[in-house]
């Protein structure tokens, strides 16, 4: 059985981390009961600490104790080279190949426009030093600018990294922006990759199958979520007509949602959305295993 890889992202990370029960406890670290390997990009952890200083304290503090890894470009790099044997120049051409694939799923356009430099660096003849590396990826990174799925990009290049070079299942703790989720859940390395979800929402889901809360201690989460979440963060998007080519996304309320869950009237299939349990009379439907 392949080991599991859990990526936390930046807005999945600062929600769970912001919801505490009546004991001031932590969703977030009932998610760290899972069992799997814990991994975030240092993009990712950038972008926390650019914008909750309660998640990134979280946050540092689990790297601080190696309960989560944060792994950096270079250290992606690193890991490419041990796992192939190869040389840096070599290493460099994947990092650029499997970048390129992390970029076309969000727009096709994002590699061409912002690595240029980084395909000049990939035919470099002569051995090119970390310094380099890292400078002409940030250069990039920098083009792309913020709030353009950077942090989503980074963690598909992670996924691949640890796919391929691990051999791990990697599941993506996601945001909950459908356009992002689903562009990120579109990709694939090949047939036999894909690559599984879990939203904010479906973590109650989980926690259920998991037996990680009983229904008393999920809802103490919950009211600590609404207290602190915006108006908009109240509703949740689920997936119907499933087996339409173009499925819909409509909103429902969270505390509907809440109770579908414990009422088992929905599940989550493997995008991370919530379905309604009646819709899977279909067993091609994947649904997260559990």
């Amino acid at each position: 059985m392949l080991k599991k890889a859990a990526i936390l992202d930046s807005d999945f990370t600062i929600k769970t981390s912001l919801t505490m029960n009546s004991k001031n406890e932590r969703l977030s670290d009932v998610v760290l009961k899972l069992p799997y390997s814990f991994y975030c990009h240092e993009q990712n952890r950038a972008e926390i600490t650019d914008h909750e200083q309660i998640a990134s304290t979280w946050l540092e503090n689990n790297i601080a104790a190696k309960v989560i890894t944060c792994i950096s470009d270079l250290q992606i790099l690193q890991i490419i080279k041990d796992s192939y044997q190869i040389s840096q120049n070599s290493a460099v051409k994947f990092y650029a190949d499997w970048l390129k694939q992390a970029c076309d799923v969000f727009t096709t356009s994002f590699y061409e426009r912002n690595y240029t430099d980084l395909e000049a660096l990939r035919n470099k003849s002569e051995i090119i030093s970390d310094e380099e590396f890292i400078r002409t990826i940030l250069y990039g990174d920098s083009k792309i600018g913020k709030d353009n799925n950077l942090g989503e990009i980074k963690d598909t290049v992670l996924v691949i990294t640890l796919t391929q070079c691990l051999q791990m299942k990697c599941i993506n703790f996601c945001s909950d922006d459908k356009r992002a989720r689903r562009s990120l859940l579109s990709f694939s390395v090949n047939e036999l990759f894909p690559i599984n979800s879990i939203s904010y929402m479906g973590f109650y889901w989980v926690a259920k199958q998991k037996k990680l809360l009983d229904k008393k201690e999920a809802t103490d989460f919950l009211s600590g979520w609404k207290k602190i979440c915006k108006p908009f963060e109240t509703n949740v998007t689920i997936k119907e007509h499933i087996s339409r080519k173009q499925p819909d996304y409509p909103k429902r309320n969270i505390d509907d949602m809440f109770a579908a869950i414990w009422n088992d009237e929905v599940v989550m299939m493997n995008d991370g959305y919530l379905v309604y349990a009646t819709e899977l009379s279909d067993k091609k439907i994947q649904i997260l295993e559990n």
